[in-house]
C-alpha cells in the first residue's frame, strides 16, 4: 500500500480511513520503561528519572539496547564517525531524498525519561508499524539517534548533530577538538570507542558500515 503525504495530512485516503494505522502504544511504553533502566538511580523506579550522560557507561548500555530494538524492525543500523546511529528503510523512489526523524537518548544528570527518549523510540516504533502494515513510502524513512546531545564538554554540546551538519573536513576538526576536550576517563573512552560510539575522528569505517561490524573497531588513544 502506497501512502502519500497529502493523504496522511488530509485523511482523504479511503484505504486509510477503512484501515487505520496506529502505533502500538503498549510496545512504545514497554520500550520507554526498558530504556529507563539504563541510568536509573539504584532502587529507583521510572518516575525517579535517569542520569544517562553522553558516553557514560549507562549511555553506552542504553545505545546497545536501542541498536537491538532497531534490528528487531528488520532494518540494519549503522553508526557514523560521530557516534550517531542511523537506520534507513527504503522507499519506492530510487532517487528520492530520505525523511530523517528521531532524537537522542542521553540525558542531563537527574533528567527525565521522555526528553529525547520518546522521539528516538517513537521513530523506531514507526518502522515497526510501516513494516507490519506493509506500507510503501516514496521517500526512504531514516531514523537517527544523535550522540551526546545533552552533555557539555568544555562548552561543546550537541556533539552528534553538530558534527553531522558540518562538511567532512570541518567534521574531522570538530571531532578531533571534541575528543581532546572531552573530560572522560581513559577507560570509559576506550570502552566507548570499542563499541564505536565515542567521538573519534580516527575511525576509518564507512558511515554505512553495519553497527555490529563496527563494534570491533580499535580503541581510542
Amino acid at each position: 500500500m502506497l501512502v502519500r503525504r497529502r493523504d496522511l495530512l488530509t485523511g482523504s485516503s479511503a484505504l486509510l480511513l477503512s484501515s487505520p494505522v496506529h502505533v502500538n502504544a503498549a510496545r512504545l511504553k514497554q520500550n520507554l520503561e526498558a530504556l529507563s533502566r539504563y541510568g536509573r538511580p539504584p532502587g529507583g523506579v521510572f518516575t525517579d528519572g535517569v542520569s544517562r550522560v553522553g558516553y557514560s557507561d549507562a549511555d553506552i548500555a542504553g545505545r546497545a539496547f536501542v541498536i537491538r530494538l532497531i534490528e528487531q524492525t528488520g532494518v540494519r543500523p549503522r553508526i557514523d564517525e560521530a557516534g550517531n546511529i542511523f537506520a534507513r528503510r527504503a522507499g519506492s523512489g530510487s532517487d528520492a531524498a530520505p525523511v530523517l526523524f528521531g532524537s537522542h537518548i542521553d540525558s542531563v544528570p537527574n533528567g527525565g525519561n521522555f526528553d529525547g527518549d520518546l522521539g528516538a523510540l517513537a521513530a523506531i516504533e514507526i518502522l515497526h508499524v510501516v513494516n507490519e502494515h506493509k506500507l510503501t513510502t516514496r521517500r526512504p524513512l531514516e531514523i537517527v539517534v544523535w550522540a551526546c546531545e545533552e552533555a557539555t564538554f568544555n562548552g561543546m554540546s550537541l556533539n552528534g548533530s553538530r558534527a553531522r551538519s558540518l562538511t567532512v573536513a570541518a567534521r574531522k576538526r570538530f571531532l578531533s577538538r571534541a575528543r581532546e576536550q572531552a573530560e572522560v576517563s581513559r577507560s570509559a573512552a576506550s570502552r566507548a570507542s570499542s563499541l564505536s560510539i565515542a567521538i573519534t575522528s580516527r575511525s576509518k569505517a564507512s558511515p554505512t558500515t553495519p553497527a555490529r561490524r563496527r563494534w570491533r573497531t580499535g580503541r581510542m588513544r
